[in-house]
């Protein structure tokens, strides 16, 4: 299956391409309770880290290309699986 393809799905599913309502992908991407949850756990951690402002930055630069990385990783192994079960391709 072709990487950049399912690399540009996901990017129209999660991304805002600022589309009419009713066609917009973004409407059908949704973060879970556990993700807010996460994310505020982080952010504690960072604040009470009390690093300075640039290194508390590059700390949120790096985990915000981190989790979307593993959510592009996620999404591929997720949409490869769900097409190998819907053809009934050997998982």
């Amino acid at each position: 299956m072709d990487m950049e393809i399912l690399k540009r799905l996901y990017w129209a599913c999660s991304g805002d391409p600022h589309n009419e309502v009713g066609l917009n992908l973004c409407e059908l991407y949704q973060r879970i309770e556990d993700t807010e949850t996460a994310d505020r756990d982080f952010t504690e951690a960072v604040q009470a880290a009390k690093l300075p402002v640039s290194d508390a930055e590059s700390i949120w630069e790096a985990t915000c290309a981190a989790n979307i990385a593993y959510e592009l990783q996620g999404f591929v192994n997720g949409f490869r699986l769900a097409m190998r079960i819907a053809t009934g391709k050997a998982v």
